[in-house]
């Protein structure tokens, strides 16, 4: 894996509210409108946050009518967090990094 899609990986990790969309999504799809009311912020916040994590492909969204929901998107998280490791630790066993 890349080390830009690593590193794109961490940044969409780096707000305290899209870790804890990460946790809620974790349980079950939810739609953005229940996601505001959980976090205690307000649609939009929710939607801005999305976008971050869908670019990073942490999440994947789908549309019903007027209302879109969320889901997790659990291989891309495991597949970003062990690429990580194998970074981190692949590079201390060779001394070298590229």
């Amino acid at each position: 894996m890349q080390l830009d899609k690593i590193v794109a990986f961490h940044k969409a990790l780096s707000d305290p509210i899209r870790v804890k969309m990460l946790v809620l999504l974790a349980r079950g799809e939810l739609s953005g409108q229940e996601l505001a009311a959980r976090l205690y912020v307000a649609p939009p916040t929710v939607t801005h946050h999305a976008a971050k994590l869908r670019e990073a492909a942490l999440i994947k969204e789908r549309r019903e009518r007027n209302t879109i929901y969320f889901a997790i998107n659990e291989y891309f998280i495991r597949q970003n967090s062990a690429a990580t490791v194998n970074l981190i630790f692949g590079a201390c066993r060779r001394r070298t990094l590229r």
